[in-house]
């Protein structure tokens, strides 16, 4: 959550695992392609936490500019830029190979999927992103956010994908609260 509060990317790869995660409540997917999804989705999130845990340690051990320094923390970036590539290629292959399926499958019902969870990835995003809002306007969207799990929930040709959304969903929640603590604190 520490990663998610003061790391961009984190908050963008979160947001890219709610998309994710409505996606594959759409698709009528098999378990390999579940796998596949997943997998890619978790490693790109771990890749960040330990991109994370490494340039923190950096820090600790010198502030000064040092090229040993910089060279791990590029080194360790690239590798985030290399698992985020690599799970965009298995969703493009995974969306490509299902296609033909998810055409098949009443499409109508796949829009609606699709539908709902848009709103999912879009206040998840509301709750993750560091925006200045009113504390009323946040209480709405995980509200909001809560009632839309249910409709995803309800409609999904996927629970394991209903219960990333809603994974992320939580975390977003999570920071959005600990964002306001931090804020709220230094006020």
């Amino acid at each position: 959550m520490q990663v998610a509060q003061s790391e961009r990317n984190m908050r963008v790869h979160l947001i890219a695992a709610a998309a994710v995660a409505a996606l594959g409540c759409a698709l009528p997917l098999g378990l390999v392609e579940q796998l596949a999804l997943l997998g890619a989705t978790f490693a790109v999130i771990a890749a960040e936490l330990v991109n994370s845990a490494l340039e923190g340690l950096a820090d600790l051990v010198t502030l000064e500019q040092h090229e040993g320094v910089r060279v791990v923390k590029d080194a360790a970036a690239a590798a985030v830029l290399v698992v985020s590539v690599g799970a965009v290629v298995v969703l493009a292959v995974v969306v490509l190979a299902s296609w033909s399926s998810w055409s098949a499958v009443a499409p109508e019902r796949a829009w609606r999927v699709v539908a709902v969870g848009l709103p999912q990835v879009v206040l998840s995003a509301f709750l993750v992103l560091r925006l200045a809002r009113p504390l009323w306007l946040e209480r709405a969207a995980l509200v909001l956010g809560t009632v839309w799990l249910a409709s995803l929930a309800a409609v999904s040709q996927n629970q394991v994908f209903t219960g990333l959304g809603a994974l992320v969903f939580l975390v977003s929640a999570a920071v959005a609260r600990a964002s306001r603590g931090r804020r709220e604190a230094a006020q």
